[in-house]
């Protein structure tokens, strides 16, 4: 057979309609402007390494010693003390973490609140590991007196708290800073974990020397760190985990298998590959490569100002809009059924949300409003009601949604 296969039927069907849907997916947060084609050969192969010597094992971990330490660097973690793996999506890495932290914290109990991604429940639910969730307020960030005072209820047990820098809902930022204020009178052990999906890139590569922002980082005080792949989009589930070692610590096999040092010479046996973690390497791996940090950079600048334009624009037209300063997400109120769903718009309460991930353009923004404008005679007197965004100033007193165990 020569020159490159055609899909047919059914098949043919369902690409040109995922095709179609990356121009009206404003709701949805993965990345569309990094083409992974080339890399068709290759995930043609079982890329699960049969061996740990083989020629194939030893490039994989070289490609994942690349990734590793590029995002190890943009967290800001101190080198000869924090360990990487690369997972094949957000809840294995999240579940490799947890169980790190688990070996070393018998009895430990995880704190999170309802507005962050389900992966991080679902991971503690498969260790078996107790979770206390904290309230929330109107902005989707965590209240810290309320876990402060939920951290008072097992007083002696080690906690995990899970920091979340973008909410899925509102793309919120929990300040790690804070957190860790929040938990200083704690008598056992405290880790913050935080949790990004898509934020903790675009933050990491803008933000890392700005004074005037949200602490996120591993310098800030965070001990592991899950980025997703989505800012990177990468076609299959990806995601990389770093997290702080402790000298001395207890260790089993499983987690010395997994261990690979940051900023040091790596062993032998090179960075961890979670589990089916080969294909998210191949494809981090090249989304990285082709633009570069710079370019991620470049990336992620456009994707903010497309975001101020979309509110800019939005507020114009009058239909009530706001976001958090410098994200990628834009709540509005929803319109109608029909266009939320032709432009995949996810709605929780009473806010719709475009997430301005690299790919779209001002173009797909216009559009858009074109649509809405002529959307507008259908709306619900809901959507009229005035915006009500809380400061973080005010978040602190708010108590936000009544917590549940």
């Amino acid at each position: 057979m020569t020159g490159r296969p055609v899909l047919t039927g059914p098949l043919r069907d369902l690409l040109a309609s995922y095709d179609a849907a990356v121009q009206t997916s404003l709701g949805q947060s993965v990345a569309a402007d990094i083409d992974f084609t080339a890399l068709d050969p290759l995930l043609h192969h079982d890329l699960e390494a049969p061996g740990p010597e083989t020629s194939q094992t030893l490039l994989l971990q070289r490609l994942a010693q690349h990734i590793v330490s590029v995002v190890a660097d943009l967290v800001r973690a101190p080198s000869r003390s924090w360990t990487g793996t690369v997972h094949a999506g957000m809840s294995a890495a999240t579940a490799h973490v947890l169980a790190q932290v688990r070996a070393t914290h018998p009895g430990l109990v995880v704190y999170l609140t309802q507005t962050g991604h389900d992966h991080v429940r679902h991971a503690a639910t498969l260790l078996g590991l107790p979770v206390q969730v904290v309230r929330y307020g109107a902005d989707g960030a965590m209240n810290l007196l309320h876990l402060t005072s939920t951290l008072r209820r097992n007083a002696t047990a080690p906690a995990l708290v899970v920091a979340s820098v973008g909410t899925p809902a509102t793309e919120a930022v929990d300040d790690v800073v804070e957190v860790r204020a929040a938990t200083a009178t704690h008598r056992a052990a405290v880790h913050i974990h935080v949790d990004s999906l898509i934020a903790g890139w675009h933050r990491a590569l803008l933000d890392r020397d700005v004074a005037a922002r949200p602490a996120f980082d591993c310098a800030d005080g965070a001990d592991s760190v899950v980025l997703g792949g989505r800012f990177l989009g990468t076609p299959q589930p990806s995601a990389i985990a770093l997290y702080r070692t402790r000298p001395g610590a207890p260790d089993d096999a499983h987690a010395d298998a997994l261990r690979v040092g940051v900023g040091t010479e790596f062993p032998a046996r090179g960075p961890a590959i979670g589990a089916d973690g080969e294909a998210a390497v191949v494809q981090l791996w090249h989304a990285i490569h082709v633009a570069g940090v710079d370019g991620h950079a470049l990336r992620a600048r456009r994707a903010r100002a497309l975001a101020r334009y979309t509110l800019r624009r939005l507020q114009e037209a009058g239909w009530p809009a706001w976001a958090h300063p410098d994200a990628l997400t834009v709540l509005l109120r929803p319109p109608s059924p029909s266009l939320r769903q032709r432009w995949s718009l996810p709605v929780d309460g009473d806010w719709a949300r475009i997430v301005c991930m690299p790919g779209r353009t001002e173009a797909h923004i216009d559009q858009f409003l074109t649509e809405l404008a002529r959307d507008q005679p259908t709306r619900t007197d809901a959507t009229t009601r005035p915006v009500n965004r809380p400061g973080r100033a005010d978040l602190r007193s708010t108590t936000g949604t009544p917590a549940t165990t």
